[in-house]
């Protein structure tokens, strides 16, 4: 979608001005919109003008609408993990679009259903990632076990080596203290 010019007529409308016109896109066609705008708001705009505007506000509409739901259901409960969080958003998504489709806004239902695949596409990819850092979080109590182990060794094999050095203590006296190093009793 090309971008929208900053010197349009349109980006010059007040706040109410931009919902009449977002209504009168919705009511009617996109060549009668750009009669009613010159004849009504004293702008002058082409069709194909209008609808890139129309759709980008009501993209931003939407995506302002879905971010205000999300804002809404989370100072709703900040105690709420991560998947309460993906569910709430994904409410608000079904909810948005079932706005869309009792209003027979064809473009917002289209729009809707790229959104629900974009947060379907997060989502897999914030799950993927959770599994990854719960296998690495394995992976590392594993390493901190064989390291534990490891040393554990390392301290036998040094006490049974101050064992046999230990000149003052009798063979038989060496083979036990050794025993009980290693646990063989």
């Amino acid at each position: 979608m090309r971008k929208l010019r900053p010197d349009s007529n349109q980006s010059k409308l007040s706040p109410g001005d931009t919902e009449r016109l977002m209504e009168a896109c919705r009511s009617m066609g996109y060549a009668d919109a750009v009669a009613w705008a010159k004849l009504n708001l004293k702008i002058d705009t082409t069709t194909a003008s209008l609808c890139r505007w129309y759709r980008k506000q009501s993209e931003e509409l939407t995506s302002g609408q879905l971010k205000a739901a999300i804002k809404a259901s989370e100072n709703f409960d900040a105690e709420l993990d991560s998947r309460n969080l993906d569910a709430r958003a994904a409410n608000a998504l079904r909810t948005l679009f079932w706005e869309a489709v009792q209003s027979r806004d064809v473009d917002s239902i289209e729009r809707l259903g790229k959104m629900v695949f974009e947060h379907n596409k997060v989502e897999g990819k914030a799950t993927e990632l959770e599994l990854k850092q719960q296998r690495i979080a394995q992976q590392e109590d594993a390493l901190k076990l064989s390291r534990e182990k490891f040393e554990a060794q390392e301290r036998r094999l040094a006490a049974a080596q101050e064992v046999v050095a230990d000149e003052t203590m009798t063979p038989e006296q060496r083979i036990q203290k050794t025993k009980e190093i290693f646990g063989l009793k």
